[in-house]
């Protein structure tokens, strides 16, 4: 599970009302509880929003799955560290279709070229014709995937704020 932010808190509160607290929290920003485990000393609760992922595939607004673990320190404190996950199949596909677009769009540029260039255009121009092609193709891929890196940084901002509202809650 590739975890984009870990944050891990102590905070001053009942333990039965901050796992409550966590809940309504979750079910107010449109997160669904996948699964709970809950101890008497600790407590595990995992939550999705598939809703915002499948609309956008690459860059959502909130995180996909939040991963809640609370731990009883003492009656009135409570350790808890969230882990947040976004682009867990997202990724993959993501570079896998950029990777396909793109030699498509190459065979695509050699393909609708005619198949007698040779007699129009000498063999020099044509080689450097597909070489041109290629360059262009590489720094497009280049440039979306760089895009792709960008966005996965500034895409962290709102895990800042998930969380701030999350402890504010509380």
């Amino acid at each position: 599970m590739p975890i984009i932010k870990n944050d891990t808190r102590l905070i001053n509160g009942d333990f039965s009302s901050a796992i409550v607290a966590t809940k309504e929290y979750l079910s107010n920003v449109g997160y669904e509880v996948d699964c709970e485990e809950i101890k008497e000393e600790s407590a595990e609760i995992e939550a999705k929003n598939l809703q915002q992922s499948f609309i956008k595939l690459y860059l959502t607004n909130s995180p996909q799955i939040v991963h809640f673990h609370f731990e009883k320190k003492s009656e009135e404190q409570i350790q808890i560290e969230i882990k947040c996950d976004l682009f867990r199949k997202f990724r993959i596909f993501y570079y896998a279709f950029l990777i396909l677009f793109l030699m498509g769009s190459y065979t695509f540029l050699l393909t609708i070229l005619p198949k007698n260039v040779e007699a129009i255009i000498p063999m020099s121009k044509w080689e450097s014709l597909q070489s041109f092609s290629l360059l262009i193709l590489i720094s497009l891929f280049c440039f979306i995937f760089a895009c792709g890196f960008f966005m996965r940084s500034i895409s962290t901002f709102p895990y800042e704020n998930f969380m701030n509202q999350f402890y504010d809650s509380l």
